[in-house]
């Protein structure tokens, strides 16, 4: 009987903070999924209507377009950040430099960079009329709706 008093010593002290960040994470996710069966009219009435609201998303030719707009980004930044990551590793290990490190450092730049940073730098070396990548192609890149997500993939998989 006193050995279980003193394991549950320590559940006891903690549970207070499990309480409050289960409900901050739990009650609006449970708000959110509530609001999202109800549709709302102009002047603020709510009507519930189940799972209407979802299947008239899946069944939308914008949302399925977005949709695989956001996944061609997500695997392409995650795929392009590991084998080009990994490809400079393999290229600068066996690199037969006497001093690697200011190679290493350098590929770490775009990584240490602040967004807004790499943000300015490269809309800079895009831009059709200053920039020198711009230039080379002769053409927006960042204008077109064709290049544009893959020009921004490329950026992220830079950056990352």
């Amino acid at each position: 009987m006193r050995m279980m008093r003193y394991s549950m010593r320590p559940l006891v002290y903690v549970l207070p903070a499990v309480i409050f960040t289960s409900g901050c994470v739990l009650y609006p996710i449970i708000y959110n999924v509530l609001l999202s069966m109800q549709k709302v009219d102009f002047a603020g009435h709510f009507t519930y209507v189940g799972l209407t609201n979802y299947k008239e998303l899946l069944l939308s030719s914008e949302f399925l377009a977005a949709f695989a707009r956001t996944m061609g980004f997500s695997v392409g930044t995650a795929l392009g950040s590991v084998v080009i990551g990994l490809f400079l590793v393999m290229c600068v290990h066996h690199l037969d430099i006497r001093n690697k490190t200011w190679l290493i450092g350098l590929l770490f730049v775009p990584w240490i960079m602040g967004f807004v940073e790499t943000g300015i730098i490269w809309k800079f070396l895009l831009h059709p009329l200053l920039g020198p990548v711009g230039q080379l192609v002769g053409k927006s890149l960042l204008g077109n709706p064709k290049t544009a997500l893959a020009v921004l993939t490329a950026v992220h998989v830079w950056k990352h």
